[in-house]
C-alpha cells in the first residue's frame, strides 16, 4: 500500500477508468476513448503558428453584495461632504499655535480624516465578509475627582465574580495587566464586560483627568462619557464634544429626578455604586450584603447609564454598520461648528478693528477740533498781536512827518520795511513756532496710536503693504512739521506790506516831495523875479507883470503863497499816502487770521494727522474685504450644514 504521506497520495483523486495518473513522465492510466476523440478535435481547430495569438479573457470582477453596494451608495455623500468641509476647515480656521485645540484647523482635518477612514473600513469588513469592529465606549473626567474610575467599576464588574475590576490600573502598574491601548499616543485601558461583549462594544478608560492633549481622543470615540465632580468642577474647563449625537455626560452627584433641560446628561453617584459592588464581593453569601447591594446600586442610577448605553447602540441597527456614519455626521456638525464659532470670532474682530479704527479717528478729530483753540484762541491771539503790532509801527509812522520824510525821502522804503519786518507780528511767530513743537508731538503720539492699532489689529488684517505705505508717508517732506509751517501766513502777510505796500508808499513819498520841491521852486522864484522887478533890474519881469495887473509886490507874495501851498498840498499828499498804507494794513492784517486758520486746518490734515488718517483708511478697507471673505465663507456654510443635517435622512438602510 502506497504511503499516505507520499507524493502520490496527495495527488487528487480521479474517477475510475476516467483518469490518468502521472509520474515524473510515465503513463499510469490510459486516455479515455472519447477524451481522445475530444482531444484530436480540439488539436485540428488549433491555430498554426504563423495564425495570430488568442487575446486572453480578462478576468471579471467579482461582483459585489447588495449589502456593500447600499453602504458605498450611502457612504458617497458623507465622503463629500466631508471633502467639502476639509476644504472649508482649511479656509476659515487657523493653525494654533498649540496643536490639539479644537480652534486649530488640523484637530478637525485629523477627526475628518478618521471619520472618512471609518466610512472605508465598514466598506472593507463588508467587502472581505468580516464582522463590524467594536464599538468604543470612551470614559473619561474632568477634573479631579470625577468618579471616573468608580464608573467603569460599576459599568464592568460582574456581581458574584471572582475577579475584580476595581484593581486594574494597580495591575498596570505591576505589570500583572497589559491590556493597555496606545492610540493617539494617548495610553487608555481598555475594559471588557460580557453584557459590552453582546453590544459588540468595549470601553476604553482615561486614567487621568480629560486634557487639551487628550482631547482628541475624547473626539473620536463612538460614544464618550464625560464624567465630572459639580462639587469640584461647576462647569468643564474643556471644549467637550457636543456635537456627538451619543455623548453622555454623567453628573457625580446623587440624583435628585430627572434633568429635562439636559436630555444627554444623567445625575449618578458612581461612588455609591462601586461601594455597592465591594460591599457585596466581600461577602457574597450574605442576604444583608446582597439587600444592601441592591438599594445602593439602585439608589446610585447607575441602571440609568446601562440603559442610556443600549439605547445608544441599539439605535444604530443591529449590524452596526450605521456607527461610522453617525459619527462622521456628528464630526461634520462639529467641524461645521467650529467654523461658525471662527467665523463669529472673525466677525468680532473686525468689529474689534473698526472700534480701534474709531478711537483712533476719535483722537485726530479731537486734536483737528483743540489744536486750532489752543493756538489761535478763536482769533484771539492773532488781533491782540495785531493790535500791538499796530500801536508800535503806529509810532514809527508817527514819527515820519514830511519834514522828517522829506530829510530821508530815498530811505522811506527801507525805513518802513524794517519797521514791518521787526515789528509784524513777532509775538505771534514765537508763539505759533512754539505750537509747532506742540503739534510735532501730537503728530509722533498719533503715529504711535496707527502702527499700535495696525499691529493689534490680527494677522488677518496685517498687510506689509500698509505698514510701508506709513513709513513712507511717516518720513515724507510733505508731512515734516518745520518751524515754518504755521507762520507762512505771517510771512506771507508781512511780504505784501513789504513788496506792494511799502514801495507804494515810497513812491508817494517822492511825488509829495517833487510836488513840495516844484512848487516851491516857482513861487520862490517868482517872488526873487517880482523884487528884482520893483527894484529895475528885471524891466522885462516888470513890464510883463504889469501887463498881467500885478504889482511887483503883489507877484512876489503870490510867489510865496504858491510856494506854501505846494508844501501843504505835498504834506496832505503824504499823510494821504500813510493812510492808505494803512488801509492795506487792515486788508492785510484781516487776511491773516483766515489765512492761519486755513493753514493750521491744512497742517493738522496733512501733516499730524495724515499716517493716522491713512492708517484708518487702510484698516477700513482691509476690514471691508474681511467682511467680504465672511460673508462668501458664511454662504458656504450654511449650505454644508444643510447638507450634514439632512445626511441622516439619507442613511443607508440597516443591516
Amino acid at each position: 500500500m502506497p504511503c499516505r504521506y507520499s507524493g502520490l497520495a496527495r495527488l487528487p483523486a480521479c474517477r475510475a477508468g476516467s483518469t490518468s495518473y502521472s509520474h515524473h513522465g510515465a503513463k499510469l492510466a490510459r486516455i479515455p476513448t472519447h477524451a481522445r476523440t475530444r482531444s484530436r478535435a480540439y488539436s485540428d481547430q488549433t491555430p498554426s503558428q504563423d495564425a495570430p495569438p488568442l487575446q486572453k479573457a480578462e478576468p471579471k470582477a467579482a461582483p459585489i453584495s447588495k449589502e456593500l453596494a447600499t453602504a458605498i451608495h450611502a457612504n458617497a455623500s458623507y465622503r463629500t461632504l466631508i471633502t467639502k468641509a476639509e476644504a472649508l476647515v482649511l479656509d476659515v480656521l487657523p493653525t494654533q499655535t498649540i496643536e490639539g485645540t479644537v480652534e486649530d484647523q488640523r484637530f478637525w482635518r485629523h477627526l475628518l480624516e478618521h471619520s472618512r477612514s471609518g466610512l472605508e473600513g465598514v466598506e472593507k469588513e463588508l467587502r472581505e465578509g468580516k464582522s463590524p469592529a467594536q464599538l468604543n465606549i470612551l470614559v473619561c473626567g474632568l477634573g479631579e475627582d470625577s468618579g471616573s474610575q468608580e464608573l467603569v467599576t460599576s459599568l464592568t464588574e460582574e456581581p458574584f465574580s471572582s475577579t475584580t475590576t476595581a484593581t486594574r490600573w494597580e495591575e498596570v502598574d505591576a505589570g500583572a495587566r497589559h491590556s493597555e491601548a496606545q492610540l493617539d499616543g494617548v495610553p487608555k485601558l481598555v475594559v471588557n464586560a460580557p453584557w459590552l461583549s453582546t453590544l459588540n462594544a468595549q470601553i476604553l478608560e482615561l486614567r487621568d483627568p480629560l486634557q487639551a492633549r487628550t482631547l482628541l481622543s475624547a473626539y473620536k470615540a463612538d460614544i464618550p462619557i464625560i464624567v465630572r465632580n459639580p462639587a469640584t468642577t461647576p462647569s468643564p474647563n474643556l471644549p467637550v464634544p457636543t456635537h456627538n449625537p451619543l455623548r453622555l455626560f454623567i453628573a457625580n452627584a446623587p440624583p435628585r429626578g430627572p434633568l429635562p433641560d439636559h436630555p444627554t446628561t444623567l445625575a449618578v453617584d458612581t461612588r455609591r455604586a462601586a461601594t455597592a459592588l465591594t460591599t457585596l464581593n466581600a461577602n457574597p453569601t450574605s442576604p444583608a450584603a446582597v439587600q444592601l447591594y441592591q438599594h445602593d446600586f439602585a439608589a446610585s442610577n447607575i441602571s440609568a447609564v446601562f440603559e442610556a448605553i443600549r439605547a445608544r447602540v441599539s439605535g444604530l441597527g443591529s449590524a452596526r454598520r450605521d456607527a461610522r456614519r453617525t459619527y462622521a455626521q456628528g464630526v461634520l456638525l462639529g467641524a461645521l461648528n467650529a467654523c461658525r464659532d471662527a467665523l463669529a470670532t472673525a466677525r468680532a474682530e473686525c468689529d474689534v478693528v473698526e472700534d480701534r479704527v474709531s478711537a483712533l479717528e476719535r483722537r485726530a478729530e479731537e486734536y483737528k477740533a483743540t489744536v486750532p483753540r489752543t493756538v489761535l484762541q478763536d482769533g484771539k491771539h492773532v488781533r491782540r498781536a495785531l493790535e500791538h503790532t499796530e500801536r508800535r509801527l503806529g509810532d514809527v509812522l508817527d514819527r515820519l512827518t514830511w519834514w522828517r520824510m522829506v530829510a530821508r525821502v530815498d530811505e522811506v522804503s527801507v525805513v518802513v520795511a524794517d519797521a514791518v519786518e521787526r515789528l509784524w507780528c513777532q509775538e505771534l511767530e514765537q508763539h505759533l513756532i512754539y505750537h509747532t513743537g506742540q503739534l510735532a508731538a501730537a503728530r509722533a503720539d498719533l503715529t504711535a496710536q496707527a502702527v499700535s492699532t495696525i499691529e493689534s489689529a490680527g494677522p488677518a488684517f496685517a498687510s506689509a503693504l500698509l505698514r510701508n505705505d506709513l513709513d513712507a508717508l511717516a518720513g515724507a517732506p510733505s508731512t515734516a512739521l518745520s518751524p515754518s509751517v504755521l507762520t507762512s501766513p505771517v510771512h506771507a502777510r508781512r511780504a505784501q506790506m513789504t513788496h506792494y505796500a511799502t514801495p507804494r508808499l515810497h513812491r508817494s513819498a517822492q511825488r509829495s516831495f517833487l510836488v513840495a520841491m516844484g512848487g516851491a521852486g516857482l513861487g520862490t522864484g517868482t517872488a526873487i523875479a517880482s523884487s528884482f522887478a520893483s527894484l529895475g533890474i528885471a524891466e522885462g519881469v516888470l513890464s510883463n507883470l504889469l501887463s498881467a495887473g500885478l504889482t511887483p509886490g503883489t507877484a512876489a507874495g503870490a510867489g510865496v503863497l504858491l510856494a506854501l501851498a505846494s508844501v501843504r498840498v505835498a504834506i496832505g499828499r503824504w499823510e494821504k499816502a500813510k493812510r492808505r498804507w494803512w488801509g492795506d494794513w487792515k486788508r492785510v492784517s484781516e487776511g491773516l487770521e483766515r489765512d492761519l486758520s486755513t493753514t493750521l486746518d491744512t497742517v493738522l490734515r496733512e501733516r499730524v494727522c495724515a499716517v493716522p488718517n491713512a492708517a484708518c483708511k487702510g484698516l477700513l478697507r482691509r476690514v471691508e474685504q474681511r467682511h467680504e471673505v465672511i460673508d462668501g465663507q458664511e454662504e458656504t456654510l450654511r449650505s454644508l450644514e444643510a447638507e450634514a443635517r439632512t445626511l441622516g435622512t439619507g442613511k443607508a438602510e440597516k443591516s
